[in-house]
């Protein structure tokens, strides 16, 4: 899922079967019992298997959640099973790249060969790094482009 949806974001469903045929022996609720120290997930409503967002996640302050889910049914002794939900954060890009200084100045010789290393501009980024095509323009004044 991404980061930075709204609460109640729908993040998946879990599903368990019983082989008791009908009645409460056979009527299945679910909870959270492990992994949500944070309070992010619920599942709402607990009969549906519904896993929500109930704050937002953040990709910088957790990148994921292994979550451990229960479901119980409502039998005389109540009988339940567990399953582990993995939920990866997908980050969203937050940050242009910079370069280190607004303008970069070097000097060519005419006439050099095609491919010829010019220079190498730098980029500051809080996220990961991206790539950046600098664009070369020729000199105004004296001589010609």
């Amino acid at each position: 899922m991404y980061e930075e949806g709204p609460m109640n974001t729908y993040v998946m469903q879990v599903s368990a079967s019983d082989a008791d045929s009908i009645g409460p022996n056979s009527d299945i609720v679910y909870r959270i019992i492990g992994g949500n120290e944070k309070g992010v997930f619920t599942i709402d409503p607990s009969k549906s298997g519904m896993i929500k967002t109930i704050a937002i996640v953040d990709y910088e302050v957790q990148d994921s959640y292994i979550l451990v889910i229960e479901a119980r049914d409502n039998g005389t002794v109540s009988l339940s099973s567990t399953c582990v939900v993995e939920i990866n954060i997908i980050d969203i890009n937050h940050n242009p790249p910079l370069f280190s200084q607004n303008k970069y100045v070097t000097e060519l010789y005419e006439e050099v060969p095609m491919n010829t290393y010019v220079m190498q501009p730098t980029q500051n980024a809080c996220n990961r790094p991206t790539a950046v095509t600098p664009r070369i323009e020729p000199a105004t004044g004296g001589g010609t482009a």
